[in-house]
């Protein structure tokens, strides 16, 4: 069982106990102890690429993993098949035909050699996690999917039962059948008799699917395989990871159950991990899942995990389809082992600890972490100090896992450069995206920042999307199925959904120039204004529901359950410093009110809430220059001047502005030439005794 560092050292000092293994660093006791054992489930979260892995009693958690399994398999066995088939065709010493004696792949119970291999990696870390705790109980999540459902979520009755084949011989009739025997490219313009049934994407990678196969003509397919033409289609979505789940996790439950008669093997089902997840607020993650799965939900986690990825220990020449005529092998690698490395093991390099990627014979490494970052491209030798020797599981200890737990309908989004021509929001994004960089341990949630939503807008410095005439904020809540502009929409929609809440960061445009300010639709005022007062903005304006565009964000969002906030800063095409580091210091206040953030944050003025009703606009009379005569936050009174609209030409006044109420600017003119009806000003107003400043209609 697991102990502290200072007893291990001690029993190892007393020698009590001796070294087994360093990774997980595991000591064995060398006297006689009781033979009591805590009840420990392992819990496995089976998967098509990785393995999660989670040892867990009652208090605490022991042991979390996480395996990254090989994806090369079927690769490395079309490659072996195509080298076996090219020699047929070759002058070679008769061989024994072998469809008569494969006694392995007629046994019950054969599996393809993918899945297989993928089976044998589940169980060798089961047994790994074994060979280090006594566990009492494994609880596996199994699945099955149901692939009909998948294709078409509609289907039912009769449909189901027959599916998509019947009455048909083999999946050629069915596909010349459903393409009505028509070349699906020239549409029978070449009319030719002979039809083949062409493969999308290889057979290797895309397999003999219907959804794989289009009907060519001769003319048609002798041209593609030439180079001639490209085909318009693309094959249909694969089902292959959902078929290989559903062989797998309940084969793995069985052998489980035979290999380990003397213990407890259960079994559990997906949607029962998503709930325990989300119901005690614990982040995605397989070693997550598998934690869920253990069902020991009272105890404390760990603050990392091994990360785990699977490797081939052999390079097979057979695999590389070079073997030259005469059957001379090529060798053109560095040896098995150079100056005492090899391929893959675990090194000391520049004082971090990583693995060798690459060699050469003169003695020069490439040594690299797990996740391919590079320590030294070209390392000699005498500066690598090996601590474990090459495994098929190389092993690395992840702290990132540390952070903690999310529920996952507490993530926040932070959304700017909707309009190409807003950058005050790029900057919001620049200072929060370095805060949480630096301060990772104050982080208790998922953090989602979109800094470019109209990233075309922003490098032509247009408002809306270029050559399309479109602004983007009017096409939400978008259309999965519509033009790619909508497609972009819906998937922002759904990258959102569930989450706690939500800040669009705007700008003005280039006329104008606002000073922090929170918009809030009328209807969502009783949820949204507490939130906004967080924000640290100047006021807040609720505006009546009739002059909130239902295509915007903001409102697609609400209408969803996501709380949106909508800030306004700013003026278009610059960046204003201070405003961006009060908005920043306002997202960080909101986060901490929502749990996300548990760092210091400042402390704020109470804002003002005002409605339609108390904001004035002023517009212009006359075509010319707006000269003010005031700035933002001024105190105004009924009557006195905001500025001059001038004539250049010859210096005439044109137009005095002058303010309508009582009241405080919080919108003025940037750019100064102004047309008859531009919007030189809005005003707040309050009341004459000015106690609705800073503080009043809260």
């Amino acid at each position: 069982m697991p102990c502290s560092p200072a007893k291990a050292r001690l029993l190892l000092k007393e020698k009590k106990a001796i070294v087994k293994r360093r990774t997980p660093f595991t000591i064995q006791l060398t006297i006689a102890t009781g033979e009591a054992k805590q009840p420990i489930t392992l819990g496995v979260d089976s998967g098509y690429k990785h393995i999660g892995l989670s040892a867990t009693t009652e208090k605490a958690e022991l042991y979390a993993s996480q395996v990254e399994l090989r994806q090369d398999i079927t690769d490395l066995l079309s490659a072996r098949l195509a080298l076996r088939r090219s020699r047929r065709s070759r002058k070679t010493r008769y061989r024994a035909p072998r469809f008569n004696n494969r006694v392995a792949s007629k046994r019950k119970g054969w599996l393809a050699p993918s899945v297989e291999n993928r089976i044998t990696a589940h169980m060798s870390r089961v047994e790994a996690v074994m060979r280090v705790l006594p566990v009492t109980a494994i609880t596996v999540e199994t699945a099955a999917f149901d692939t009909q459902l998948l294709k078409n979520p509609d289907i039912a009755g009769e449909a189901y039962q027959q599916g998509e084949q019947l009455g048909f011989w083999n999946v050629r009739e069915y596909v010349l059948f459903r393409d009505g025997h028509v070349c699906q490219h020239c549409r029978g313009k070449y009319k030719d008799p002979i039809l083949n049934v062409h493969h999308i994407e290889s057979r290797r990678t895309g397999g003999d699917a219907p959804n794989n196969l289009i009907t060519l003509c001769e003319t048609c397919h002798k041209a593609f395989h030439r180079g001639e033409i490209k085909l318009k289609v693309k094959r249909g979505k694969s089902f292959k990871a959902a078929t290989f789940m559903g062989i797998m996790r309940w084969t793995l439950f069985e052998r489980l159950k035979k290999a380990h008669p003397e213990l407890s093997v259960r079994n559990t089902y997906g949607y029962l991990t998503k709930h325990k997840r989300i119901s005690h607020g614990i982040a995605k993650s397989h070693c997550a899942d598998a934690y869920c799965i253990a069902d020991n939900l009272g105890a404390k986690r760990l603050e990392g995990f091994f990360f785990q990825k699977q490797t081939r220990k052999h390079n097979r020449q057979i695999h590389k389809l070079s073997i030259l005529k005469g059957g001379l092998r090529k060798k053109n690698q560095a040896p098995y082992e150079v100056k005492g490395f090899r391929l893959f093991d675990k090194v000391i390099c520049k004082g971090e600890e990583a693995f060798i990627f690459g060699r050469r014979t003169s003695g020069s490494f490439d040594v690299r972490r797990l996740d391919g970052t590079l320590i030294s491209a070209g390392i000699n030798y005498k500066k690598l100090r090996l601590l474990e020797p090459r495994t098929t599981y190389l092993t690395e200890f992840r702290k990132e896992a540390a952070l903690p737990p999310l529920h996952e309908c507490r993530g926040f989004r932070v959304v700017t450069g909707t309009h190409g021509d807003e950058l005050e929001g790029q900057y919001v994004c620049f200072r929060l995206n370095r805060i949480l960089a630096e301060n990772p341990q104050f982080v208790s949630g998922i953090v989602d920042i979109y800094p470019a939503v109209n990233p075309l807008g922003i490098d032509s410095i247009t408002r809306g999307i270029p050559r399309f005439d479109l602004d983007m904020n009017r096409i939400f809540p978008g259309d999965a199925k519509g033009t790619t502009e909508e497609v972009i929409a819906a998937k922002i929609i759904s990258d959102m959904k569930g989450a706690a809440c939500a800040v669009d960061i705007h700008a003005s445009n280039i006329f104008l120039r606002e000073i922090p300010q929170v918009r809030v639709n009328i209807n969502t005022a009783e949820k949204l204004v507490p939130l906004a007062k967080e924000l640290n903005c100047d006021f807040i304006w609720v505006h009546a529901a009739a002059t909130v565009l239902e295509s915007t964000l903001a409102w697609s969002l609400n209408r969803i359950g996501v709380p949106c906030l909508v800030i306004e800063a700013g003026v278009g095409m610059r960046i204003t410093q201070e405003y961006g580091e009060r908005i920043t210091v306002g997202l960080l206040r909101l986060m901490k009110r929502l749990g996300i953030w548990s760092g210091p944050v400042q402390e704020v003025a109470e804002p003002i809430v005002s409605t339609d009703g108390r904001v004035k606009f002023i517009n212009a009379d006359y075509p010319g220059v707006f000269i003010p005569k005031v700035r933002h936050w001024m105190n105004l009174h009924e009557g006195d001047s905001l500025g001059l609209i001038t004539d250049p030409i010859d210096g005439t006044v044109l137009q005095e502005v002058e303010s309508p109420c009582n009241g405080l600017v919080f919108t003025l003119r940037e750019y100064p030439v102004v047309n008859p009806g531009s919007l030189v000003a809005r005003v707040l107003a309050v009341s004459e005794s000015g106690k609705d400043k800073k503080g009043a209609d809260k």
